[in-house]
């Protein structure tokens, strides 16, 4: 502790006194570059990175991570024992805010340097290095405020504790002077480009690099050769009239991995690079003599892709990590010492293009040009582009001034150097280009560049090879340069199935991480199209960056009609569909079909569909979770063949492919992931047939079966006995006898009808009442008939198979038929839960589980000695009991085990309505939202309709699910739930409505 002697005089007594004060002790410092760092919580003095170059910066304290925010330059102010201390990255200075300056809890900021009272600081040691800092003006004490990173820092009188003491070190071997300055420490390590000519891409990424680890990321190694790659890849030819003059198919783009063209200017344009293990360094050129044989000629668009395509592997495109600048500037003259001198004492390495001319031997270890080619002839320079990271002007000969360099020719034998190389100030006389990162981006994922590649394309059933090789407004840096007004929109090129070749034009946008929605156009009118021309058929894709598919629609021009299609990531992979949808497309046309339904990144599994009247209703089986669920779609279009799909927390918009045979794409509206769904072909059950017994010791000519398990017998005389499961049906009671003219027996609706032959054509359908015969309709003769109960859906079917061999059938008890299909030379029909079974004449048994259309029948077995067929499900789900009465009496029983029997539905898929949706929802009232605590659900229904209300969170789980018949009143205790969005959906007779809901 020093003192000082304070002299008072008191005018009015005339006194003089003499008094000792102690007093802090003044520091003196070197000038120099240093961290500050907080005694009381071990982290260093931080000016907020992404604000570092702005006046009222706040500065805090954070752990040290190396970089520019956390150096500070410690210089003499212009009142001596103070200091101002300025902020690496900027040279802005450390500032009490002005109108704080006197106050406890005053904001310590940056500000531009101005040497004022609010920026000159004493430095007071306390011992060794360590110090307090004061406020000449003021001497507030510079003071902590926490231990954790973002610690405010502020102005506080003396408290005499360690939040106010701070240690002053050194930044190791970094100095910023006037005459020197040494940005090797925040260098990353030193290259070789070997014997190509890279040196754009080294001195470029070296920049990106450096950039990164000043921004506390630590050192980073990132890939020159990814740079060489894209670079190359994704650049294109300015010159519009040169592509124009030569087609449609002319290479626009570069060869990945040639010469030249890198610059720190693209990694702000929305092109950057991943971790060098990604994509290693290729020391050699790449053997371009195959290319050729790669295309249809050398220069033609389809080589240049399928050279390009080949280095594209997943490490190329999907690295976890890309790195970029955020912004970047240009030297307003690159051959201005002082504008280098003065970036490099701010912290900014220099990435500069420059003139390498001979070589004067080094006898100083400076490089310096051997000849002037402005003056001699035969001084023959080459270009070359290398990183400046500092310079020394400290010797007192000007001609020794230098600057510190990073080559990528490997090490330099330079003694002390660290590798570095140094090249006389001269050689900034044959700078070519210079430019500087000013700050960089977090590194991050870049799916859109996992969208590059070969796909193929199918659009409504038209197929094709699409190339993606660019990115939308990536090379839209490289126009501005050449001049070009014009938009970067360019995409691909589409080549059709003859060959012809139309450029693409698009967007591509970013949802998530995951997931892009790209959309693009193709005129055939105009195969050659402008990079920023958008006309022609325009599609909307949905890419999912994990499986490389996408699918979506398009519309024709001057058309409003949508179109469904997919596109997948592999040269001639087209979805394989030989099962084929009946035309034209209706409801009938789905009824009773199996589909492999595959979400992108989603669920997988078989998706089942069936008919009531214009009604379809659906399940699907999850492949994963072994689980049965109810599907809620509608049909979205006149033409049936727009759908929306709803399960398990997706709502599928998907269309059928007009000119496939049974395929459906689209994405699903919630996340916008794509999906396809094929057709199947019916399986063939596996069937073993057990001899259950000899009703009547063989004198039965005619069987059927009824959903309650019971089994009837027509008896040659034409009397009709019973048998039950629970008997195991081994014994066979009269019922009573039928008209000695009855030809066949049927069951429906646990009924028993029986066709009743009459003279010439004419027939009639009976029933019995009990044990009472009762005429139910005419029925003609000489056909087959058979019967069906659903207990699912409340409701049975009559089967008529005429002589004619039609498929008939009716819904009232025969009073009126509806033809269905024709299904070959069937001699018998049986038919369960409306899949139907045949005996043809020739013994065959075969199986249609699609309503009897005429298409999808499968043979399933042969049964030569069968004399009649009958089927019942039992009231079961995916299950059916099949009997077959043998020729010689004896009855047989199989099981078939098919999910496409009986499954359990719930929800109509309607056909278009007219009613407004805007209608329905206006009945649905959610209350209040946002909600917190309780949620009140109420729905006002129409003629006492069943309705279904559930809420879900946003993956799809189900949080609540009501079902009521007409209104719905509910409250929902959500105080438990978490907070975000959720989604309330109310299903109805005619379709599906959802509502966004927001928890707080």
């Amino acid at each position: 502790m020093k003192t000082i002697l304070l002299t008072l005089y008191l005018k009015t007594s005339g006194i003089l006194f003499l008094l000792l004060l102690p007093f802090a002790a003044l520091s003196q410092i070197e000038q120099g570059l240093y961290t500050i760092k907080l005694v009381s919580a071990n982290s260093v003095l931080n000016a907020k990175r992404a604000d570092m170059d702005k006046d009222g910066c706040i500065v805090h304290t954070w752990t040290y991570l190396e970089g520019a925010n956390q150096h500070w330059k410690i210089v003499p102010s212009s009142v001596e024992g103070s200091y101002n201390i300025r902020v690496a990255g900027t040279g802005k200075a450390l500032d009490a805010a002005w109108n704080e300056r006197f106050t406890n809890g005053g904001r310590i900021i940056l500000w531009s340097f101005n040497d004022g009272e609010s920026q000159r600081w004493r430095l007071e040691k306390i011992s060794d290095n360590r110090y307090r800092i004061r406020l000449a003006v003021s001497r507030k004490l510079l003071s902590g405020t926490g231990t954790i990173d973002g610690s405010r820092v502020q102005l506080w009188s003396n408290l005499g504790n360690n939040t106010q003491e701070w240690i002053i070190e050194k930044v190791s071997k970094i100095t910023i002077s006037e005459k020197y300055v040494d940005l090797r420490p925040n260098q990353t390590g030193i290259q070789n480009q070997g014997g190509r000519g890279s040196c754009t891409y080294f001195g470029a990424t070296a920049a990106l690099e450096a950039a990164y680890k000043k921004a506390g990321y630590g050192n980073v190694n990132l890939s020159e050769e990814f740079f060489s790659m894209q670079g190359k890849a994704l650049y294109l030819h300015p010159t519009w009239s040169d592509t124009e003059r030569k087609g449609p198919d002319v290479m626009e783009n570069q060869f990945a991995g040639t010469q030249g063209g890198g610059s720190v200017f693209i990694f702000s344009n929305g092109f950057a690079v991943p971790d060098s293990s990604y994509v290693p360094y290729h020391p050699t050129d790449y053997p371009w003599d195959t290319i050729s044989q790669n295309g249809s000629g050398f220069y033609t668009q389809k080589s240049a892709n399928n050279f390009n395509f080949s280095l594209n592997n997943n490490n190329v495109l999907k690295a976890p990590r890309y790195y970029s600048a955020n912004s970047m500037a240009k030297l307003s003259n690159y051959k201005d010492v002082a504008e280098y001198e003065q970036l490099l004492r701010q912290g900014f390495e220099i990435n500069f293009n420059v003139l390498m001319i001979g070589s004067d031997g080094h006898p100083d270890n400076i490089w310096r040009p051997a000849c002037d080619p402005n003056t001699d002839s035969n001084c023959r320079p080459g270009a070359h582009n290398m990183l400046i990271v500092g310079f020394d002007k400290t010797d007192p000969d000007p001609k020794n001034y230098y600057l510190i360099v990073k080559n990528s020719w490997g090490h330099s034998r330079i003694p002390g150097s660290d590798g570095f190389t140094y090249m006389h100030y001269d050689y900034l006389k044959y700078a070519l280009s210079a430019e500087y990162i000013k700050n960089v981006n977090p590194p991050k994922k870049w799916p859109e560049l996992g969208l590059l590649g070969e796909y193929s394309l199918d659009f409504d059933g038209w197929k094709g090879r699409l190339d993606i090789y660019h990115l939308p407004g990536i090379n839209q840096w490289g126009f501005d340069f050449w001049g070009v007004n014009v938009p970067d929109r360019r995409l691909g090129i589409f080549y059709d199935q003859y060959g012809n070749a139309f450029r693409v034009n698009g967007s591509v946008r970013k949802i998530t991480n995951e997931l892009l929605e790209v959309t693009f156009f193709i005129n055939n009118a105009k195969p050659n199209p402008r990079w920023d021309e958008l006309e022609g058929r325009k599609f909307i894709y949905y890419y999912d960056y994990r499986k490389d598919f996408m699918a979506g629609f398009h519309t024709d021009p001057g058309g409003t009609n949508q179109y469904a299609g997919y596109a997948v990531k592999a040269r001639n992979r087209f979805i394989t569909n030989s099962a084929r949808t009946p035309r034209p497309f209706r409801p009938a046309s789905y009824k009773n079909s199996s589909w492999n339904l595959d979400i992108s990144s989603g669920p997988k599994g078989k998706l089942y569909l069936s008919q009531s009247g214009s009604n379809l209703f659906g399940s699907f089986y999850n492949n994963a979770t072994r689980s049965l669920s109810d599907v809620q779609v509608r049909f979205t279009n006149s033409s049936f063949t727009q759908m929306e799909f709803r399960l398990e927390g997706y709502t599928l918009k998907g269309q059928h492919l007009t000119w496939e045979n049974g395929l459906i794409a689209g994405y699903d509206v919630i996340s916008s992931k794509p999906f396809y769904m094929v057709r199947q072909r019916p399986q063939v059950p596996d069937l073993t047939w057990n001899q259950i017994g000899s009703p009547l010791s063989g004198q039965s000519t005619d069987i059927c079966a009824c959903n309650d398990g019971s089994l009837f017998v027509l008896k040659s005389d034409k009397s009709l006995y019973k048998s039950t499961a629970g008997g195991g049906y081994g014994s066979w009671n009269f019922v009573t006898n039928l008209p000695a003219n009855t030809r066949q027996i049927a069951c429906a609706r646990n009924l028993v009808y029986f066709q009743v032959v009459g003279t010439l054509s004419t027939g009639e359908l009976w029933f019995l009442d009990g044990v009472t015969p009762r005429r139910s309709a005419a029925l003609s003769n000489g056909g087959i008939l058979a019967g069906t109960e659903d207990n699912t859906l409340d409701f049975s079917y009559l089967y008529y198979l005429n002589s004619a061999k039609d498929l008939l059938r009716s819904s009232t008890s025969g009073v009126t038929w509806t033809k269905i299909g024709h299904p070959g030379n069937a001699a018998k029909i049986a038919v369960t839960q409306n899949v139907l079974f045949t005996l043809q004449n020739d013994g065959s048994f075969w199986i249609n589980r699609y309503g009897g259309s005429d298409v999808n029948w499968v043979k399933i077995d042969a049964l030569p000695e069968a004399k009649d067929i009958t089927a019942t499900s039992l009231g079961q789900t995916g299950k059916a009991d099949l009997y077959y009465l043998h020729q010689d009496g004896s009855l047989w029983r199989t099981t078939v085990v098919d999910k496409t029997l009986g499954y359990n539905n719930r929800m109509a898929i309607a056909e278009p309505t007219n009613e407004s949706s805007e209608l329905i929802k206006s009945r649905l009232q959610i209350s209040p939202n946002p909600a917190s605590e309780i949620l009140t659900l109420g729905y006002k229904g129409q003629n006492k309709e069943i309705i279904t209300l559930q809420v879900s969170d946003i993956s799809g789980k189900i949080m609540k699910k009501y079902k009521a018949e007409g209104d719905l009143n509910e409250q929902v205790n959500i105080s438990g739930w978490s907070k975000g969005v959720y989604v309330v959906t109310l299903m109805y007779s005619q379709g599906i409505i959802s509502k966004r809901l927001l928890i707080r």
